[in-house]
């Protein structure tokens, strides 16, 4: 454990993020991936049943569908996508249109999968933490509680080559397990003047803090800031610029971040 946590810490010091062994394949996350833009297929007014707000003071509580469109705000752009939280809340909160839909079923089942791993792998992470931090694991595992994590399936719509298709931002929870993506294109680092392209190596997940992991660890798990670039230029009639399966853990007992904060580089 305790060499594990150095690795880690070592890692984020020198490129803001870490490798961790992670035990599902990138087959089976893609397989998920395409089960995923599967279901996207489906009439939007189908898809949109699919919509909950687990706490109405914390924008980030969401589970199930969300569609956002390109569009000016007062911090910025938002990004041309769609996505899907997955936790085990989902699991009560849409059990009866699963049960009167056999459409979104295999995906359904592989988000449970890679929830359980990415949780597993989670758990491992924060018992390594536990060697410095000795309420690290506790902070995102509270007894008798389930976890603020969530699982999301993300697609990124065609915008053309070089294009950002994720702007740059901070994300707002603890840490964030990036696990698998189609395409090149993701660069991490400390600010907007900080980033480098990340290469994610197959049976690793990609380990960076959130805004909030300095205060349940030490300033040395200083925010990732990253954003996606679009690497290739896209098919004729191509709709999926890029997609990709990423596992936010959020601890609890914290204000929630604002959007303003999450697109703010920090110096």
């Amino acid at each position: 454990h305790r060499k594990l946590y150095e690795r880690i810490l070592r890692e984020v010091k020198e490129r803001s993020y870490a490798a961790v062994p992670f035990g599902l394949s990138h087959d089976a996350l893609a397989r998920a991936a395409e089960e995923y833009l599967g279901f996207l297929k489906l009439p939007q007014k189908e898809k949109e049943a699919y919509f909950y707000m687990l706490d109405h003071k914390d924008d980030a509580s969401q589970i199930g569908y969300v569609r956002r469109k390109k569009e000016e705000l007062a911090y910025g752009t938002l990004d041309d996508k769609e996505y899907f939280h997955y936790n085990p809340h989902a699991d009560k909160k849409f059990a009866a249109l699963l049960a009167n839909a056999n459409h979104p079923l295999s995906f359904w089942d592989s988000a449970t999968k890679i929830y359980r791993a990415a949780r597993q792998t989670f758990s491992e992470i924060m018992m390594a933490f536990e060697t410095e931090f000795p309420a690290a694991h506790q902070k995102f595992f509270p007894p008798g509680k389930e976890p603020k994590f969530y699982l999301r399936f993300l697609k990124y719509n065609v915008r053309g080559l070089g294009y950002a298709l994720a702007r740059g931002h901070y994300d707002r929870g603890g840490f964030t397990l990036a696990l698998a993506e189609s395409d090149p294109g993701l660069r991490m680092g400390k600010n907007d003047k900080d980033l480098r392209e990340v290469e994610h190596q197959r049976g690793y997940a990609i380990l960076t803090p959130a805004l909030k992991a300095p205060r349940v660890t030490s300033p040395d798990f200083h925010p990732t800031w990253h954003d996606v670039i679009q690497k290739r230029e896209p098919k004729p009639g191509e709709e999926t610029a890029r997609w990709a399966i990423v596992f936010f853990a959020d601890p609890y007992y914290m204000e929630p971040v604002t959007e303003f904060d999450t697109h703010t580089p920090i110096p």
